[in-house]
């Protein structure tokens, strides 16, 4: 769905809309318009900002990581006035939901940036991401089971197909533990064996009022269940499998992880020091020491419902909104 060949940005197109999505971990940036049933990027910039760096602690953003957030923003206000934008949606996820000041950052950002930031729901996050994966869905089973493995939280999408109609979200489930939390309150960058096992139980435990509700273990088994997993981890694993010398969004957005795929990666990556991760070229210093904690939470899905087989998403929310606003407004295709 998304063709990421670059157009020039003086391309003059009515249709121009831009997506921004700050989570936990980074802020990212997609504008683009839909051509013939696609979506034609113009343009994509994302930054780590580490906006929940340190928030468990005392449940408050921190001045450093807001400093940050709003470098970034305004990075992102720049590179959006090369483009003739008609329609746009700001939103921001997990850290700024839970956060005790996040009205002043969200005037912070508005006064300081430029940008008027939409704190969302988690429903809302499970609908976009649904939007994101529309076109990997395969209708030929009975659902999808969505999994985002973000910064500040990992959820769950439980998408139906029904015989008539479009696909549907059934039911989503938010865990507030995502990457960058788990990897502070367990991990840190050289954690033992012991460590790693205890997040991967708590990530198991947080993972079976779902399971206890929709009973979905039998039919993904029964592959009338898929299973897509979205954002950084999985599409790492998919990187680190292929052994790809420069990261390929084409090659790896839609990739099929086996079940052995996903075991043989995730332990080799477990067993490496975070020196190794820093300069693993599928990896590097930005998500060192949050990959582990992406394994671990794949290492309980599979304790949950060891898929057969897991499609890659290198998408997230932002191409969510986007295709979202195509939708939504009367944009000639």
């Amino acid at each position: 769905m998304f063709d990421r060949f670059y157009t020039s940005p003086r391309l003059e197109n009515e249709n121009v809309c831009a997506a921004l999505d700050l989570g936990t971990n980074s802020c990212r940036l997609l504008t683009g318009y839909p051509t013939q049933g696609r979506v034609q990027i113009l343009d994509a910039f994302s930054v780590i900002t580490r906006l929940g760096e340190g928030m468990g602690a005392n449940g408050f953003l921190s001045e450093e990581a807001m400093e940050r957030t709003i470098r970034a923003l305004q990075q992102c206000l720049d590179r959006l006035a090369s483009f003739p934008v008609k329609h746009s949606r700001f939103i921001t996820t997990e850290a700024s939901r839970k956060a005790k000041n996040k009205l002043d950052f969200i005037e912070k950002a508005e006064k300081e940036a430029g940008i008027r930031l939409e704190i969302i729901s988690s429903e809302e996050e499970a609908r976009l991401c649904m939007c994101a994966c529309r076109d990997l869905f395969d209708l030929r089973k009975e659902g999808v089971l969505i999994l985002d493995t973000g910064g500040g939280s990992t959820d769950l999408s439980y998408v139906c197909f029904p015989q008539e109609g479009e696909p549907f979200v059934k039911d989503s489930f938010s865990i507030p533990s995502g990457v960058v939390s788990l990897s502070e309150n367990f991990l840190g960058k050289e954690p033992s064996r012991e460590e790693y096992l205890q997040a991967v139980r708590h990530m198991a435990d947080a993972f079976a009022p779902f399971e206890e509700k929709h009973r979905l273990a039998e039919k993904i088994q029964e592959n009338k269940i898929q299973m897509i997993g979205m954002s950084g981890t999985v599409t790492t694993l998919a990187a680190f499998k292929m052994k790809l010398r420069t990261y390929s969004h084409q090659k790896v957005d839609g990739f099929i992880l086996t079940r052995e795929d996903v075991e043989k990666v995730s332990d080799e990556i477990s067993l490496m020091t975070y020196e190794e991760k820093s300069n693993h070229r599928c990896i590097g210093p930005q998500r060192a020491d949050l990959t582990l904690a992406g394994c671990a939470i794949l290492e309980a899905v599979r304790r949950f419902w060891n898929p057969s087989a897991l499609t890659v998403a290198d998408r997230g929310l932002r191409e969510g909104v986007l295709v979202d606003l195509f939708q939504k407004f009367p944009l000639i295709p």
